[in-house]
């Protein structure tokens, strides 16, 4: 056996570790449901960011309730839809190692629940905006575990994860109703 060989072997043998990139097979699926995921929440967080745009520039403008496009939520509503734009560019063409799929799945994964977070505590109302991060935080790692193809381990980490940053975000603007 020569080097090269031994080498090759080790490099198969660190991509096959996770059971969802341990074939070509497994490892193309994986990358092509995280293209997909991040093509689903780049249309729908950025085609709901687009219509509330246009609602504001052919709307009246100003006043209570109305989504100015320069306001950092609709800002963090914006870089939601990019950051999963970003990761569909990313997965949709060529072949990618596991290992940096599985960094992506997690980074993106992390990066959109830290997203929502965040807008949560954009609004004025400290418990609806606890409840509008809950409330994505739920449905967006919902959405990840249907389509993207994870062990039960991965996919507990991660929403684990998620759900301390969401905590960890409600507890720095505060509990409402106390000082």
């Amino acid at each position: 056996m020569t080097t090269e060989a031994s080498d090759e072997q080790l490099e198969l043998r660190a991509e096959a570790a996770s059971t969802v990139t341990s074939t070509e097979e497994s490892r193309a699926f994986f990358q092509a449901r995280l293209s997909m995921f991040g093509f689903y929440v780049f249309v729908l967080a950025g085609g709901s960011w687009a219509a509330l745009a246009v609602v504001y520039l052919a709307g009246p403008g100003s006043g209570p309730g109305v989504h100015r496009i320069d306001s950092i939520g609709s800002m963090l509503h914006l870089g939601n839809a990019l950051l999963a734009g970003a990761l569909w560019l990313a997965t949709r063409r060529g072949r990618r190692r596991g290992e940096l799929l599985h960094a992506l799945d997690l980074g993106t994964s992390l990066g959109l629940v830290a997203i929502w977070g965040v807008t949560g505590l954009t609004l004025p109302d400290p418990t609806v905006g606890g409840f509008v991060s809950l409330l994505s935080f739920n449905l967006g790692v919902l959405a990840r575990a249907i389509v993207v193809p994870s062990t039960s381990r991965r996919t507990l980490v991660i929403g684990a994860l998620g759900a301390t940053i969401i905590v960890a975000l409600a507890l720095l603007r505060g509990v409402p109703g106390q000082s």
